[in-house]
């Protein structure tokens, strides 16, 4: 850039009305600033928001949409910012990349007046330290909404000028000055002279009073490159702010950014057209034959990998991206300008008729864009509502999911270990390639630190044969993001029989020689945002993307190990097992808790949380434990192949860091990896020496698990501390180390003792608890159930408030929004309600919660005498829904899983826990609701509580029970 640039200030009053940003960033751009700093942006959170013609960067509370600063970037300078920092919702920080020098600038919203010395002392001692914490040599620009008089007093003309509008300082003015004198910095707004119509930056509503509030700084050594600082009373955002320009005679660097190329997306849904699908098939195959004679298992995959990539850009193609409609289109721009022209003759000689006729105009503006908005909303509602009719599934739920969550921006910007904020692409990736480079080699061990023992199980496992092959292909998940090599499951499941013939000759060349090619050993991890600062790396977790071909390599090796690992793996554990869920664990504690509670006997529990447990297993020690389980040779020497060589980069915003090894723990995104952390925490148990067999019932501790999840279950406090030491010291020979932090105690019983204090276990620390959330359901001290439903209403609530745009809108079907409520809603509700004993009271609130969501979805009735809307009855509302209700549905489930229980052999926990009884005696008084005691009043209903268990032995009896138990609506007596 050869011109000057031009800086600018506004308090923009709110960017949350409909068409806001857009507003300002067409005055800003009118006016031609680059840079302007924005106060009371009211915007929750921090980041960057990207438009055609500028971006934001904001930064704000977390939660209250209050005061609020941030930046409008023109999109020429975009980028040239290598630095943004947001400090807080008052201030916030960005650099510029220069050609002679870099500017920092920051954005301010000082306090008003009538706060109290704190606030505004704290207010800028927190700017001072932004301002010398930025770099030295930078030239520095301080911008904002001060809401200071700064008056001409000639004690102060170091910091000041001579073209004040006032002439004494007020309490904030002082404060501003001594801001100034205290950094050798100018306030380059009182320097120039103007009429003071060009100085004043606020007007009071009754345009009467007008103050110059919003200030430009500088320091000293740059003042000379300010050349001008004039208010720009013709820009309009409905603020009762001014625009202050600043004109600075600095040169910005003509280095571009490399931008990522985009990746092509294949359109695959093409291969829905049996002619298209023919064609890829047929040129796919000539391509296959044209590469032959290759000899090493890489060539062989770059003959196939060119084959398939060849075969799609000739006849699927990507797909194009359909570019959306702005709602703020030019009927919004057209009446933006009436209001303009209208406004400015307010600026004028003004009378009351113009102010009267602006106001009108000013009116009918915002309703336009509020109608343009209103319709936008109500547009993609109908496109939804049609995809709902036409049967379009995934499109409909990926359209609801959309709407349930809103504005997502897109993570751009991170920041680094010291919470600075980067910006520039090269620093936003290599902070992403350092943090998961750290994550993933959590526990770094050197290989071969161990000998290896050789597995005593010595058989071969023959390689999978065609039909193998091709089943592990069909398998495949349709929609799901391809690998490095960029070929999605489609191009593979419908590429014919020559392209199944090749990948089945490529897998036995592997399995053979168990040495896979070189690209099946990186993995694409894309950060997906958990909660909290989303500029903050530790708030995300990483997905990996594999190359389809390898997933299914390692569907073979899974189908393979998967019968070893049921045989030694122990019925404590239910995480990714075949019949088993989380509905299992839950079911074993809770028994477990309400049969101890009975008898008063006290359960004392210890959740323990392993710190990253899938990636710090020792590769070696599992190497080891898979032979003394016994497991076959020939699956440990291919599971350590799939893993030992593994690679990752990191995608972020289209963009890839450089690749990294990982040596330690187990593969993201890998099938293998749940069993093979199975079998290693197997290892963990063998060797801890924890009693595996009978129940808590008859010895003095438990063990569940589901995955790394572990609840330690004791009659005593000595027996869960003797049985935790014993794991966690086996678990860390195997590199799994116990997160303290995480790890909690807590003791269910009616003389269960108080502890006022943590826990301590040799040298752990652990916190005592009242309630837990196990698996997502919570348990608590006094073994409430009321707790747990409370719970389930609640995240029910939370996600309705997030759907209740769907769910009160006319522009969808009343059948829409049960779908919607049938499958988001409500299965949040019910989930593991189903192992819950729950009382005619807990019921009764669930069917109110359901009623409330229902007179949500089919809305009031008219009166027809009166014409005053109501809210429907009960039962009107039982009369439009034609469906079992909440209560229904988990009876249904109940009954489901009793027969499922009764249907398992012997030796499984939830029969014997369900089947035995923990002795002692009884508590005094009336005893609390059993879960089986529910069951059967479910049963006594239906007419089969003597003959339930003749009908369970039959799956196609008992589905016919469970249908019947969807009938049984409301609350239900107890039986006699």
């Amino acid at each position: 850039r050869t011109k000057d640039l031009r800086f600018a200030s506004w308090n923009v009053l709110s960017m949350n009305r409909p068409g806001a940003l857009d507003t300002c960033i067409r005055e800003l751009n009118r006016y031609e600033v680059d840079v302007a700093a924005v106060q009371e942006v009211r915007w929750t959170g921090s980041g960057v928001c990207k438009k055609k013609e500028a971006s934001l960067f904001y930064s704000g509370p977390q939660k209250v949409r209050e005061r609020g600063t941030g930046f409008i970037v023109n999109a020429k300078l975009r980028d040239k910012v290598i630095g943004f920092r947001a400090v807080d919702d008052r201030i916030c920080c960005i650099r510029l990349k220069g050609k002679f020098r870099n500017i920092s600038v920051i954005s301010a919203y000082a306090p008003t007046e009538e706060y109290d010395d704190t606030a505004k002392d704290a207010f800028y001692d927190k700017l001072g330290s932004v301002y010398d914490s930025t770099p030295r040599y930078d030239m520095k620009i301080v911008l904002g909404d001060f809401n200071a008089k700064v008056g001409r007093e000639e004690a102060f003309q170091a910091a000041i000028g001579k073209h004040s509008l006032h002439d004494e300082c007020n309490n904030n003015g002082l404060r501003l000055v001594s801001f100034a004198m205290e950094r050798n910095m100018t306030v380059s707004s009182t320097t120039f002279p103007h009429k003071d119509i060009h100085k004043a930056t606020w007007r009071s509503n009754d345009g009467v009073t007008r103050n110059q509030i919003d200030h430009v700084l500088v320091s000293n050594r740059h003042r000379s490159s300010i050349l001008d600082v004039k208010v720009r009373r013709g820009a309009d955002c409905d603020t009762d702010h001014f625009l202050v320009t600043a004109i600075v005679k600095e040169r910005i660097s003509l280095l571009r950014e490399r931008h990522p190329t985009a990746i092509k997306k294949w359109n695959t849904d093409v291969l829905n057209n049996p002619q298209r699908l023919e064609q890829y098939q047929q040129v796919l195959e000539e391509k296959l034959r044209l590469r032959t004679n290759q000899e090493t298992v890489d060539t062989k995959w770059e003959a196939v990998k060119g084959a398939i990539l060849g075969a799609a850009e000739q006849c699927i193609g990507p797909t194009v991206a359909q570019k959306k409609k702005p709602w703020f289109d030019d009927e919004c721009m057209t009446a933006l300008d009436r209001k303009t022209e209208a406004r400015k003759r307010t600026l004028g000689r003004t009378s009351r008729r113009k102010v009267e006729v602006y106001k009108e105009i000013r009116k009918e503006t915002q309703k336009l864009i509020r109608r343009k908005k209103r319709a936008y909303l109500k547009k993609q509602l109908e496109d939804m509502e049609a995809l709902q009719q036409m049967r379009e599934v995934r499109a409909f739920y990926r359209a609801v999911s959309s709407q349930r969550r809103g504005y997502q921006p897109q993570v751009s910007l991170c920041k680094d270990q010291s919470g600075n904020t980067l910006v520039q692409t090269d620093d936003v990736l290599r902070r992403w390639e350092e943090y998961f480079k750290n994550l993933l080699n959590a526990a770094e061990t050197a290989s071969g630190g161990i000998e290896e023992e050789d597995a005593t199980d010595h058989r071969e496992e023959e390689a999978p044969d065609w039909t193998e092959v091709a089943t592990a292909i069909q398998s495949l998940k349709n929609h799901k993001a391809p690998g490095e090599d960029n070929i999605p499951a489609e191009l593979i499941k419908y590429g014919g029989v020559e392209l199944y013939n090749r990948i089945h000759g490529l897998i036995r060349d592997v399995w053979e020689s168990e040495m896979m090619p070189s690209d099946w050993n990186l993995a694409t991890v894309v950060p997906i945002y958990k909660k909290g600062d989303r500029l903050d790396c530790n708030n995300y977790r990483g997905i990996a993307l594999l190359d389809a071909v390898y997933k299914v390599l390692s569907k073979l090796i899974l189908i393979r190990l998967k019968p070893y690992a049921e045989k030694a793996i122990g019925e404590y554990q239910a995480g990714f097992r075949p019949g088993r869920s989380t509905a299992d664990q839950l079911f074993n504690v809770r028994q477990v808790l309400e049969k101890c509670w009975e008898h008063r006997i006290t359960v004392h529990q210890l959740f323990v949380d392993f710190r990253q447990a899938y990636d710090t297993v020792n590769r070696d020690r599992l190497w080891v434990a898979l032979g003394e389980l016994g497991i076959p040779a020939k699956l440990t020497r291919l599971v350590r192949m799939t893993i030992s060589q593994s690679q990752c980069q990191v995608k972020v915003a289209g963009a890839k860091t450089g690749m990294f090894r990982v040596f330690s723990g187990l593969r993201q995104g890998d099938a293998l990896s749940p069993v093979l952390f199975n079998l290693a925490l197997e290892h963990v148990i063998r060797v801890s020496e924890y009693n595996q067999r009978a129940c808590i019932f008859y010895k003095s501790s438990q063990l569940f698990a589901y995955a790394d999840d572990i609840n330690v279950m004791g009659r005593s406090a000595v027996a869960v501390k003797e049985t935790f030491v014993n794991l966690a010291t086996a678990a860390e020979r195997m590199g799994l180390r116990v997160n303290e932090a995480k790890t909690k105690y807590m003791a269910t019983g009616p003389a269960a003792p108080r502890y006022h204090q943590n826990l301590t276990i040799d040298s752990w620390n652990f916190e005592v608890v009242k309630s837990f959330k196990y698996l997502g359901s919570t348990m608590s001290s006094d073994n409430s159930v009321k707790m747990e439903v409370n719970e389930r209403i609640a995240a029910g609530n939370r996600c309705s408030h997030a759907l209740s745009s769907i769910l009160r809108s006319r522009n969808v079907s009343r059948s829409s929004k049960i779908i919607i409520y049938k499958t988001i809603v409500r299965p949040i509700v019910t989930y593991g309600l189903e192992v819950v004993p729950m009382t005619q009271a807990e019921e009764q609130s669930l069917l109110i919660f359901e009623r409330r969501i229902l007179r949500r979805i089919f809305g009031p009735v008219r009166e027809p005498v009166s014409g005053e809307y109501r809210i429907r009855t009960n039962h009107e509302l039982e009369v439009l829904y034609e469906e079992p209700d909440i209560m229904a549905t988990i009876r249904a489930r109940q009954i489901s899983w009793l027969g499922h229980i009764h249907r398992m052999p012997a030796e499984r926990m939830p029969r014997k826990l369900l089947d035995s009884e923990p002795g002692g005696t009884r508590m005094r008084g009336r005893p609390r609701k059993r879960w089986k005691e529910v069951a059967d009043s479910v049963l006594k209903q239906l007419g089969v509580l003597r003959c339930w268990r003749e009908l369970a032995e039959s799956r196609q009896d008992w589905k016919k029970v469970v249908r019947e138990a969807r009938s049984l609506k409301g609350t239900l007596q107890p039986p006699k």
